[in-house]
């Protein structure tokens, strides 16, 4: 509940399978930025952001699976 800033023009979102983030990707910066959600009252807290590209379009989290 409330605002949470982003990167200019968010286009890709994705939660991570357990709920706890939100990565954003933001297509005028380049920038991913997770984002910890807490668990009693759903409101985001940034993390540190990283380049990822030019554009970004869309946001993939897969699963590590270590051999």
């Amino acid at each position: 509940t409330g605002w949470t800033r982003a990167d200019a023009q968010p286009r890709a979102f994705m939660l991570d399978p357990s709920g706890h983030f939100l990565l954003c990707a933001g297509v005028k910066t380049g920038r991913l930025t997770p984002y910890r959600i807490d668990q009693q009252n759903g409101t985001l807290s940034e993390l540190e952001s990283v380049m990822c590209g030019r554009v970004p379009m869309w946001v993939l989290i897969t699963e590590l699976v270590r051999v």
